[in-house]
């Protein structure tokens, strides 16, 4: 198996079929082993993809281990959501711990914990009127993408949102009006959730 960085491949312009190596995702130091074009993630550059697309998607858990992300504990799940910075997530934690009476002066309080994943869920959740999670995603513009809590891809089952959920929540991360919900490769996974695993981020 190559080694090589690919750092000059060019993915948008090069169709599925042709290609033989997903190059490094942004914002992680993941590689994808060479799959055939059936089993690769459904436009994983560009995630705006359809439901037809996801429905011929090979599920990831189903994968023989040799053609699974390498480095990587267990396979990663798309999520549909928006991306979030890391500044907004600093102003969720800021509001936080101003609302613990707190002070806000020392920057090291604003590191994401589990507690502080919590309560931006929880509050999101609330606002929004649907469970709502921070995921760490390898194909989001900052590393960061909000996700309805159902809303992903998973064998046998669909994802689906109630578009007023969606204007809810473009509303409060102030996402425009006409930007639709994408598809992101995330690094956390139902497996960790379910069996109680450390949450990734």
């Amino acid at each position: 198996m190559s080694s090589d960085n690919s750092s000059d491949f060019t993915p948008s312009t090069v169709p599925k079929t042709e290609r033989c190596r997903l190059p490094v995702l942004p914002n992680c130091n993941i590689r994808f082993v060479s799959l055939p074009a059936e089993l690769r993630p459904p436009s994983e550059f560009e995630p705006d993809v359809t439901r037809d697309d996801l429905v011929r998607v090979a599920p990831f858990e189903r994968l023989p281990t040799g053609l699974v992300p390498m480095d990587y504990p267990l396979p990663p799940v798309l999520y549909n959501g928006f991306p979030i910075t890391t500044d907004k997530i600093v102003a969720f934690l800021r509001y936080e711990r101003k609302q613990l009476g707190k002070s806000s002066s020392d920057n090291g309080s604003y590191k994401l914990t589990e507690s502080s994943i919590a309560y931006i869920e929880d509050n999101l959740s609330e606002s929004v009127g649907c469970q709502v999670e921070l995921r760490a995603a390898i194909n989001a513009p900052d590393g960061y993408v909000i996700s309805f809590r159902s809303n992903c891809f998973v064998p046998g089952k669909m994802p689906s949102v109630d578009p007023e959920h969606v204007e809810n929540l473009r509303g409060i991360l102030g996402v425009a009006d006409d930007e639709p919900l994408k598809w992101y490769i995330c690094r956390t996974n139902w497996y960790w959730r379910r069996f109680g695993k450390p949450f990734p981020l």
